[in-house]
């Protein structure tokens, strides 16, 4: 027999460690990144016009967040960084999935804070905000109420 916690008893989590965090970050980043700049210098250089590459970039940097959003929201609540790495976005009050619109948040939020690339600051606080957080959130978790938790 399982056990099963009260009713009405709040679940408990083990939040994902900074260091988890970053390393499935930097495998996203491989997985979405790679190819988004190899096609976008695939276009640059077949048409002999960087703005055409440019442009593709800009789309597919638009369109990346979906990557997150898709799998955040997705019934594992993980990307493929996060599920080589064990971790999982769960929703921050019932440890559930979250919902595509918060996933969605969550993955715009990241793009706004690179987009400001005028102020980087904004982008490294959102990224190290875990390190001194009680529940190791960047401030994107806080926007969509969510956490980072291993599974």
């Amino acid at each position: 027999m399982a056990f099963e916690p009260p009713v009405g008893a709040m679940p408990s989590a083990v939040y994902a460690s900074w260091g988890q965090r970053f390393v499935a970050w930097l495998l996203d980043s491989i997985i979405v990144w790679g190819p988004v700049w190899a096609a976008s210098s695939a276009v640059a250089l077949a048409v002999e016009d960087g703005a055409s590459g440019i442009a593709l970039f800009i789309l597919l940097a638009v369109l990346a967040p979906l990557y997150y959003a898709f799998f955040h929201a997705g019934e594992r609540g993980q990307t493929l960084g996060k599920r080589a790495i064990g971790i999982a976005v769960r929703n921050k009050k019932t440890l559930d999935r979250i919902s595509l619109w918060r996933a969605l948040a969550r993955a715009y939020i990241v793009w706004v804070f690179w987009a400001m690339s005028w102020s980087v600051i904004p982008l490294i606080l959102d990224s190290l905000w875990p390190l001194w957080d009680a529940k190791h959130q960047a401030w994107h978790d806080k926007v969509a109420a969510s956490v980072v938790v291993r599974v």
